[in-house]
C-alpha cells in the first residue's frame, strides 16, 4: 500500500510551453495558457514521462508555433500510454500571485535615480517619482488602461516645475527648445486624447482594449523628465532664466 500511495502522488515539472516564465509565448503580457502564469505544472498520478516525438519536446504546435502541440497539449511530454499527462485541477485555477513582471518599463531606472537625487527647493518630487514607478509596474503587468491614465496624471502634475499651472501652458509658453516643444505637443495632442477617450467614453455594444503600442509614450516622457532633472539641478537664478 505505501508504494502504491507513493506512485499516486502528483509531481511538479517546469512548464515547457513558456519556459518557466509564466508569460504567454505569443503575447508576453498575458499568462501562459498551459500553466496559467504559475510557471510549473502539477501532474497527477506520478506518470513516467517521455519526450513528445511530435513536437520534439518544445510543447509548441508544428503548424501554429504560438499554439500548444496537438499531441502533448503543450506539456512537451507524454505519459506511459503515449497520451498527455493529466494536469491537476489546482493548476487550472488563476495564479495565486500576480503575473511575474516583464523587464519592459516606460521610465528608465537611471532616469528614476536622477529624479530621486534631485533636491527641489519649493516642490516635493515624491508623487512624481511614485507616478513613474507605478507607470513601470502597470506597463510590465500589462495594465494598459492604468498606464494611459497614469500618463495623463503625470502631465497634469508637473507644470509647477516649469512655473506653469497647466500642461498646455508648458507646451505653449515654456522655452525648452524646438525639439522639447514638439515632444510636449505630441504628449498633449496624443497621450492626453487617448487617456480622455478611455476615461470618459461610456460603455458601448462592442469594446476593444488598448495595446502596449497605443499607450507607450516612453520616449516623449523621457524628454519631459530629462528637462525636469536638468532645470532642477540648475541654481535658482539660472533656472528662472532657462
Amino acid at each position: 500500500m505505501p508504494a502504491n500511495d507513493s506512485l499516486r502522488k502528483p509531481i511538479k515539472i517546469t512548464c515547457v510551453f513558456c519556459g518557466g516564465t509564466g508569460h504567454g509565448w505569443a503575447n508576453p503580457y498575458e499568462p501562459c495558457p498551459i500553466c496559467n502564469g504559475r510557471t510549473v505544472l502539477t501532474l497527477a498520478g506520478n506518470p513516467v514521462l517521455h519526450t513528445c516525438t511530435f513536437c520534439g519536446g518544445t510543447a509548441h504546435g508544428m503548424r501554429k508555433p504560438y499554439a500548444p502541440c496537438e499531441v502533448c497539449k503543450g506539456i512537451g511530454n507524454l505519459a506511459e500510454n503515449d497520451k498527455p499527462p493529466t494536469i491537476t485541477t489546482i493548476d487550472s485555477l488563476p495564479p495565486l500571485h500576480p503575473l511575474p513582471p516583464t523587464a519592459l518599463t516606460l521610465v528608465a531606472n537611471s532616469r528614476l535615480d536622477e529624479l530621486r537625487a534631485c533636491t527641489p527647493i519649493k516642490l516635493d518630487f515624491k508623487k512624481l517619482i511614485r507616478l513613474c514607478e507605478e507607470l513601470n509596474t502597470a506597463y510590465s503587468q500589462g495594465c494598459y488602461l492604468a498606464v494611459i491614465m497614469l500618463t495623463r496624471s503625470l502631465l497634469d502634475h508637473v507644470p509647477p516645475v516649469f512655473g506653469k499651472t497647466t500642461f498646455a501652458e508648458v507646451v505653449n509658453n515654456y522655452s525648452g527648445g524646438k525639439s522639447f516643444t514638439e515632444s510636449m505637443q505630441f504628449l498633449q495632442g496624443a497621450a492626453r486624447k487617448i487617456a480622455d477617450a478611455h476615461l470618459h467614453r461610456p460603455m458601448r455594444a462592442a469594446e476593444t482594449l488598448p495595446t502596449p503600442q497605443q499607450v507607450n509614450f516612453a520616449s516623449h516622457l523621457d524628454v519631459l523628465l530629462e528637462e525636469i532633472v536638468r532645470i532642477t539641478r540648475l541654481p535658482p537664478l539660472l533656472s528662472a532664466l532657462s
